[in-house]
């Protein structure tokens, strides 16, 4: 069968990780830093969820675009990394916004009069808490870039992620095997979902000891 399906699978897991962990540090971050009002903070969230109304194939064509003409290479880690945040960063950013508008800062105050300086609080109090959503930001992440097709067609140089490579078999043979690693893909992203969702439960049962 044409086509290298596992390193275009390894390809996609490893862009897919990436993105996962860069949606969850600045979407925590974000989430942090908009709790206070600061001047520009309206224009920037603006600017951040402007690509959720973008359609994604002028999205990818726009990052090619600026990378053809600044003559940087297009690969896996740049033009495709940039072009996945797009979509992954404003909606983990929305989801730590309403993450922390439930939070109850009481917490925080009480952290604060033991003695707690401002890591401190991040590390010891909000971190712990928030570690169901935080994971679940993670997971989005994940899931949304691993299967990510209309934003990736541009921008990936000349590897090959999963969904792309598919497509560009579907194009020279037709063989059941193609629909059979659809199958396989869907099914991976419901084990990991899955999988997240029993971590997340876990996080959330009462830990009984000091």
């Amino acid at each position: 069968m044409a086509g290298n399906i596992w390193a275009a699978l390894q390809r996609s897991l490893v862009l897919a990780i990436v993105v996962a962990v860069v949606t969850l540090i600045v979407a925590f971050l974000a989430g942090l830093a908009f709790r206070r009002p600061f001047r520009g903070a309206n224009l920037l969230f603006q600017v951040t969820i402007a690509s959720l109304v973008t359609p994604s194939i002028l999205v990818s064509l726009g990052i090619g675009i600026l990378f053809t003409t600044l003559g940087l290479p297009k690969g896996l880690l740049s033009s495709g990394l940039g072009a996945h945040l797009t979509w992954t960063l404003p909606v983990g950013v929305l989801v730590m916004f309403s993450v922390f508008a439930r939070f109850d800062r009481r917490l925080e105050e009480a952290a604060t009069d033991a003695g707690a300086g401002g890591w401190g609080r991040v590390r010891e109090v909000l971190v712990p808490i928030l570690a169901p959503s935080l994971l679940g930001v993670a997971l989005l992440g994940l899931t949304l870039s691993y299967d990510e097709f209309s934003r990736s067609v541009l921008v990936m140089g000349t590897g090959n992620t999963l969904p792309l490579e598919l497509f560009a078999m579907t194009t020279n043979i037709t063989t059941p095997a193609i629909y059979a690693l659809g199958t396989v893909t869907t099914l991976f992203s419901l084990a990991v979902l899955l999988a997240g969702g029993g971590a997340i439960v876990l996080l959330r049962k009462p830990r009984i000891g000091p």
